[in-house]
Parts: C-alpha cells; structure tokens; sequence
C-alpha cells in the first residue's frame, strides 16, 4: 500500500524528533507518484523544524524544483532536483548532502533502471549547522500555512551518511530493510494502515498519521521484510508437519492449533 497526499495543511505523518542524520552528511531518498510536475512554492514533501524557521531541513518546491535546505548559521545548504527531472510517474528521487566532500547532490531513477545525476543550484552554505534536534520531523504538510505536495508516497528513508548512486539502486532493490545501521528513518507508507507508520530502521522513529487515505503501492509483491516473514512461518510449518510425521499418522484437525 501507499499514501494518496493531497495538496492541504492537515495531512502529515509526524515522526517525533528522533530522526537526526549527521549534521554535515546524509540522504533523504523516497518512492513517491506526483499528482502534476507543476508544484505551487513552498508545498512541502518533509520538514524538521518549527513554524516559521527553515528548520534542520526541508524538502519543498521553488520555481518548479524539489529543494532540500539544511539551515546553517550564516547562509544555508541548498541543493534542487530540477522540474525536468520530475514525472507523474512512479520514481525514487533522491536528495543528499555532504557538506565535507562533494557537496550535496540530487538523483531520480525509475522504478528499475539506473539512477541519474540531475544536481542543479547546489551550494553548501557557510556557518555552523543548526541544532533542530529537538524539533518533530512531518511528512507532507510540516506546519500550518505550508501545504503539502499532491503525491502518492511509498516508501521514506532516511541515512545519516551520503549514499552513493550504487547504494541507492542496492536500497531500492532492498525495500522495507536498511543497507546498513546508518538509516535513521526506514518507512513504507502504508503497509501498517491509516494511522500509524512503522519505522524498520530499528531506532523506533515511527510516524503518527493525520489525514491521509491509502492508495495502491507500485509493486506486486510485498517488501523483503514481509515476504522473509512469510517464508519464515510457512517452514515453521513444514518443520512441525514433518516432525509429527515421524512419529506416526498426524490428526489433520489437530494441526488447525
């Protein structure tokens, strides 16, 4: 399943304030279909932060392009994924930032196929990182009056490192289970319901959802973690039956317990 997001102030899921990836590295990467590629300004697909503030970060619209903005004391990290880049297809998209090698830097990929480079407007700002640690991340609608972005949204993660354009298609591929213990935030929208979403990175950031209606999900198969879970019972299964086997003719109306 997915999350079917209009363009409003009441949609969001709030993750708490304990999705802090590292101050000068990280990637933001999600699974989402938008409603048009034309976005009015300062729709919003995520924000840490207050109202009124440009928070931690922000994933918002500007001039048609998805900007990701860190604040930093003096001047703040910007880095932009191109309107032409956007489709109304299913796409990940994908945003990091590394303010100590290479600077931040945006990707898009289609549901398989490569992902590809489409960095525009990047800069890594001047100053000291700001401390929005203690503020909630919201998906979708951040704070009254920032709408969010008509979309519907699948899959969230969120890393405290840069990943590199082979560690997105590995995540990609690895849906619902994290590469590696650096993800903050591991979320497929909509495998848990309407109200709540459930974080698999391990670190318990899960979201508290307002306003949302689920949608289809892209894929026809679930993620890796639910078919793992799956696979696991029905050999339990089998183990048991075989088990009981050996011992002599099995009561198929006793194995319904």
């Amino acid at each position: 399943m997915a999350f079917l997001v209009a363009d409003n102030t009441t949609n969001n899921v709030n993750h708490g304030a304990g999705v802090n990836p590292n101050p000068s590295q990280g990637t933001i990467l999600i699974l989402s279909k938008l409603a048009s590629t034309t976005i009015s300004d300062f729709r919003h697909i995520l924000k840490k932060g207050s109202a009124g503030v440009a928070g931690d970060y922000a994933i918002f619209a500007l001039g048609g392009d998805l900007r990701l903005e860190r604040q930093r004391a003096t001047t703040n990290q910007i880095v932009e994924l191109p309107n032409a880049s956007l489709t109304t297809a299913w796409a990940w998209y994908a945003w990091t930032f590394d303010i100590t090698n290479g600077g931040p830097q945006t990707y898009v990929a289609p549901l398989s196929g490569p992902f590809s480079n489409v960095t525009t407007s990047a800069s890594d700002g001047s100053g000291t990182q700001v401390d929005a640690s203690a503020n909630a991340l919201r998906v979708f609608t951040n704070h009254t009056p920032a709408s969010s972005i008509a979309q519907t949204i699948a899959a969230l993660y969120i890393f405290s490192r840069d990943l590199s354009i082979e560690e997105l298609a590995e995540q990609r591929a690895q849906r619902g289970v994290p590469i590696d213990a650096t993800c903050q935030l591991c979320c497929e929208y909509g495998s848990d319901g309407a109200a709540i979403v459930r974080d698999r990175s391990g670190r318990g950031n899960h979201g508290i959802v307002t306003g949302v209606t689920l949608a289809a999900n892209p894929f026809d198969v679930p993620p890796p973690w639910r078919r793992r879970a799956k696979a696991q019972a029905s050999a339990g299964s089998i183990l048991l039956f075989v088990s009981r086997d050996m011992q002599g003719p099995v009561d198929m109306h006793d194995m319904r317990g």
